[in-house]
């Protein structure tokens, strides 16, 4: 993770200092200590926070305050999460999870990345019987979605990588103008997902809200 990590910061360095520097601060041991601390009074279970997850935290946390818009949304369109708001936003999609979807979002899964509609999540338990680490998608305004999309974060980053280096994607991740990017982004879409399977064979797994031991509901709700 450390070295993905390393090669992320050079090609910011090289092409998108402006990210670089919307970037927040590295989280300290104690910060983690504390996020943990606060993900547990959300219901968070006895479970370690991921070590790919914890290297990430250590590398950047969030957006500095005022940064300009322009420098955000850049992780597939999605910003990297303060810690503070990390734990808000666990506590406030558990205190949304109806009694009939159960499913809807795992205790046990830290989000990460955050944009209007939508979370990406690491998964410290291993639910949905795959092991600790993966990302979960979570669409949070109503939506069924909750793909796993990488086996790990690890992974994850390696193929977000591999976009900012494909002509294409680097074409979208340098474009600064929201006209431009929003025109160009039907391409670097179909871009990434191909890439996403080529770094994580398999991926990403189709889930719902729904487990799928459990019943859908019926219109009636009965």
């Amino acid at each position: 993770m450390y070295g993905i990590l390393r090669r992320m910061d050079r090609w910011l360095s090289d092409h998108r200092p402006d990210v670089q520097d919307a970037l927040g601060p590295p989280a300290t041991d104690e910060d983690l200590d504390e996020l943990l601390a606060g993900l547990r009074e959300n219901g968070f279970p006895e479970a370690r926070l991921p070590a790919d997850l914890r290297a990430f935290l250590k590398w950047h946390t969030g957006l500095k305050e005022g940064c300009d818009f322009a420098s955000t949304g850049f992780f597939s369109r999605r910003n990297p999460m303060q810690l503070d708001w990390i734990v808000q936003s666990h506590g406030i999609m558990l205190s949304r999870l109806p009694e009939e979807q159960r499913g809807f979002f795992n205790p046990a899964w830290v989000p990460v990345f955050d944009n209007s509609y939508s979370l990406l999540c690491v998964d410290a338990l291993g639910t949905r019987g795959h092991k600790p680490g993966q990302v979960v998608f979570v669409d949070f305004k109503g939506g069924e979605s909750r793909r796993i999309v990488a086996p790990d974060l690890n992974r994850w980053m390696r193929f977000f990588h591999n976009v900012l280096e494909h002509p294409e994607g680097r074409r979208y991740y340098l474009e600064r103008d929201p006209e431009l990017m929003d025109a160009l982004w039907p391409a670097t879409y179909e871009i990434e997902s191909r890439l996403l399977r080529e770094v994580c064979p398999g991926y990403p797994i189709e889930r719902t809200v729904y487990e799928p031991n459990r019943a859908r509901p019926s219109p009636s709700g009965r």
